[in-house]
């Protein structure tokens, strides 16, 4: 590859990776240069490439989701616990 191509396949790169963070796409952008790799050494369609970049986003996404329902689930059922304890305390002490 010449250096004028290499250059503008690395300016190329850069902007697309700027696209995919403006997108709110960080774990696409971290694999970018791995898939962009896998494609050419295993000869992969610039479809398989853009389908794998998406899939690992929308399992991060995912994750990050059941992580903040978890979290969410979890802080109000400490609430109806530490509720009922508190109800359980306060009626033991005032009949």
């Amino acid at each position: 590859m010449s250096r004028a191509a290499e250059s503008r396949t690395a300016t190329v790169y850069a902007r697309v990776r700027e696209h995919l963070a403006c997108l709110g796409l960080a774990t696409a952008s971290e694999h970018l240069a791995a898939e962009l790799e896998r494609a050419r050494d295993e000869a992969v369609t610039p479809v398989e490439v853009l389908e794998r970049l998406l899939a690992t986003e929308a399992e991060a996404t995912s994750a990050r989701r059941l992580s903040g329902r978890l979290r969410f689930a979890l802080r109000r059922a400490g609430k109806a616990l530490l509720c009922s304890a508190d109800a359980d305390r306060l009626g033991a002490v005032d009949p």
